[in-house]
């Protein structure tokens, strides 16, 4: 599936592939890399602030990455987009800061950020281990992530 060239939209998967499960987005990264050519499809570990130098400049934002701390089935797929123009704009700094507060600090800086975020997750059973093996087979999720990016892709075009 070719799109045109721009800088428009971003795909990025977010884990460890060393780190058994959290790896599974570089796997839907390379699923994707089969089927889509000419958009940005960036595998990294980055985390917090060092994603920002990632997304500037780009209008829409796809993070595909693992979950693994709520009670769900296992490759279980959650699709949720967050617009940051529709989030309260207060920002707490805390040891720990989540990636939703470092966007919006930086959309108060009036940097070049996008305004929607869609998260793709998939819940996994093990991110502690250290290997470079899943768990489980996860092959319905990765096919069903792979659907809802071109899907979204789709509707950019």
């Amino acid at each position: 599936m070719d799109f045109e060239i721009n800088k428009s939209i971003l795909i990025a998967g977010i884990g460890n592939d060393i780190r058994a499960d959290d790896g599974l987005a570089f796997n839907i990264i390379d699923n994707l890399k089969k089927e889509i050519s000419n958009i940005p499809l960036i595998k990294t570990s980055e985390a917090g602030f060092s994603l920002i130098d990632l997304f500037e400049g780009y209008k829409k934002i796809i993070l595909i990455d693992t979950i693994n701390d709520i009670d769900i089935e296992d490759g279980t797929v959650i699709d949720y987009t967050y617009k940051l123009s529709e989030m309260d704009n207060s920002v707490n700094f805390s040891h720990n800061t989540g990636l939703l507060t470092i966007l919006k600090f930086y959309r108060t800086l009036k940097l070049d950020i996008p305004d929607e975020i869609n998260f793709l997750l998939v819940k996994v059973r093990n991110t502690d281990s250290f290997s470079e093996e899943l768990s489980q087979n996860y092959s319905d999720s990765i096919n069903e992530v792979t659907k809802l990016v071109k899907n979204s892709l789709l509707q950019k075009a």
